[in-house]
């Protein structure tokens, strides 16, 4: 008899919570394995190890290198472009009217409008640069991609101005996508109404799919005297041990390469 072969998609989740003892609180290690294809299973919470002091997990980041880029220059269908000015023409930031497009004046950008660069092929996005308005004024709104048929929410920016006042954004993860969108909600008003005199991509980082994985145990009874243990953090976050008892501990680490991280 012949069986055919199925695939499934798995979420595994590894974690650090209290367990209540005869002797107190300590920390025990979980798994549990989450099936989300074809059929969405939940998994149980299972027990892998006992009396666990800390848990990590590093990621690294990974420089690149890369020029800054301006979407007005290198997308292919610029949604109201009339009101997207080239730092390099007209207006070039502190307009003293409307804002420009080219040589000539145009309509500035209103609360609820927004601006589309699209490209032809996904381009990695690690931070944003967005120059807005007319003299002192500011403006407020967020960043989204495009995310399959949808948008997702990337960064909220706040106070946008001109050059002396504006906003610089470096994402916390590199994001690759063919659509961009800046949505302005708050700002302008009247005829001085918010133009966007830049727009540009950063190359930022990258994230490493190399993972190190930190763990520390203790023995589940104290010997001898007393004495002090102390562990690093090795992330902002993350808490450093520092503890005087008899209890004797040992630190373990590995690192792993990770497939689809993303998920």
């Amino acid at each position: 008899q012949i069986q055919s072969a199925t695939t499934k998609r798995l979420r595994i989740r590894d974690w650090v919570d209290n367990y209540i003892g005869t002797k107190g609180v300590r920390g025990r290690l979980y798994k549990q394995t989450d099936i989300l294809q074809p059929s969405a299973t939940t998994g149980s919470k299972e027990p892998m190890a006992d009396y666990i002091e800390d848990l990590q997990f590093v990621r690294e980041k990974v420089s690149t290198s890369g020029s800054i880029q301006n979407l007005a220059k290198t997308s292919t269908d610029l949604s109201k472009s009339g009101k997207l000015t080239d730092g390099q023409l007209g207006c070039n930031r502190y307009c003293g009217r409307h804002c420009e497009n080219g040589w000539t004046y145009g309509p500035g950008l209103n609360p609820g409008e927004k601006i589309s660069a699209n490209f032809s092929s996904p381009v990695t996005i690690g931070g944003i640069g967005l120059y807005l308005g007319e003299g002192g004024e500011t403006g407020s709104g967020y960043l989204q991609i495009k995310e399959g048929s949808g948008y997702k929410k990337i960064a909220t920016l706040t106070n946008i101005g001109t050059i002396n006042n504006n906003a610089k954004y470096s994402l916390s993860t590199n994001v690759t996508t063919d659509n961009i969108e800046f949505v302005m909600t708050s700002g302008g008003g009247g005829d001085r109404n918010l133009c966007v005199f830049e727009f540009e991509i950063y190359p930022g980082s990258n994230l490493s799919n190399l993972v190190d994985v930190v763990l520390a145990l203790r023995t589940r009874n104290e010997y001898g005297l007393s004495k002090a243990y102390a562990k690093k953090t090795y992330r902002k976050g993350n808490f450093k041990l520092n503890k005087t008892d008899a209890y004797r501990r040992d630190e373990y680490s590995t690192t792993v390469l990770v497939r689809n991280l993303a998920l």
